[in-house]
């Protein structure tokens, strides 16, 4: 509040969408009023003391008032003018128009306007209570302003560039990747994890986030393509890594049917198709949110279809094979 007053109406909640002017609350005091009289009192005052500033000046210049009477009027015009536009200014601070209050028009009430569009995150005032120009009434955020904040390490620095894209992801949503682009890096580092602070506009829709998610990402410093597969995909047997391949084939068997007392019915052939895992060797390499880089040891196919999860469950299936075959 710019002037102290008791809360007379509340007009928003958290969470709710605001626009910039939108009255947040309503603030009354017997000082609104009184600052206004004097407003009112001055404004009219003013005009007098204008036309007798403009009266001693043409007298003055034609040698018929002294130039002290003069001087007196000029004086008093010019403190009063100064008044006008000092009470002027914090009537329009307080959101009261100065020509409605010159025409009478007292009001005693105060509105308070939200400065910016956004959400309200908190409010902190309740009905009846008194505040002043020292308390927080109400916290808005504009989201659609949000930019993203990262820390980082100290020996990573030589690779930062202003325009750099960074990917993340929010705590909340790890489903969900966002892109940014650096535009701010910090010129000091934190002492306490030896990191710097970069900032970075967020490319995307921000609907959904929150100021002060917890977010970790991940910069693209250069932009070498390789294969890799997700690190569930991947087997380790020994010092060697393998993964599964999926090996469709079609297996004949023949089925003999019931005989009947007329004639016998010769046996019928059945296709089936039968599915089966293969496992190729791969040498892998380096790793980086959930996906490894992988070199194969033979080609395959471009229709080859790869197990890209829980692989591990194959390889346990396959050693209780064996086991059972040994027994």
């Amino acid at each position: 509040a710019i002037i102290g007053g008791n809360v007379k109406k509340i007009k928003v909640f958290i969470g709710d969408k605001v626009k910039k002017g939108q009255i947040l609350a309503v603030l009354e005091h017997p000082d609104y009023i009184k600052l206004q009289e004097d407003f009112a009192i001055l404004a009219n005052n003013l005009e007098f003391l204008e036309q007798e500033y403009g009266r001693q000046k043409e007298l003055y210049e034609n040698n018929v008032s002294s130039g002290k009477k003069f001087q007196k009027a000029k004086a008093e015009y010019n403190i009063s003018k100064a008044k006008y536009q000092g009470l002027k200014a914090r009537l329009q601070l307080l959101n009261i128009s100065p020509n409605k209050v010159k025409n009478g028009q007292i009001s005693n009430t105060v509105n308070i306007l939200s400065t910016i569009s956004g959400f309200v995150t908190e409010v902190n005032i309740k009905l009846g209570t008194y505040v002043d120009a020292k308390n927080k009434m109400f916290e808005i955020a504009d989201n659609f302003a949000l930019h993203a904040d990262f820390m980082i390490y100290e020996k990573d620095v030589h690779l930062l560039k202003i325009g750099q894209k960074i990917h993340f992801t929010v705590s909340n949503r790890p489903e969900m990747e966002f892109m940014g682009t650096i535009f701010a890096i910090g010129k000091k580092f934190e002492q306490n994890s030896r990191s710097v602070h970069i900032h970075a506009n967020i490319d995307e829709d921000v609907t959904g986030l929150i100021p002060g998610m917890y977010i970790s990402g991940h910069l693209h410093t250069d932009k070498k393509f390789t294969k890799t597969l997700p690190d569930d995909a991947i087997v380790s047997e020994g010092v060697k890594s393998y993964i599964f391949v999926v090996d469709e084939h079609i297996e004949t068997e023949n089925i003999e049917k019931e005989h009947n007392h007329e004639h016998e019915n010769p046996e019928k052939e059945h296709d089936t198709k039968v599915l089966t895992f293969k496992m190729v060797e791969v040498i892998p390499g380096k790793k980086d949110d959930g996906y490894t880089e992988v070199s194969l040891t033979e080609n395959l196919p471009d229709s080859a279809k790869i197990v890209l999860n829980k692989a591990y469950y194959l390889l346990a299936d396959m050693k209780k094979e064996e086991t059972e075959h040994e027994h």
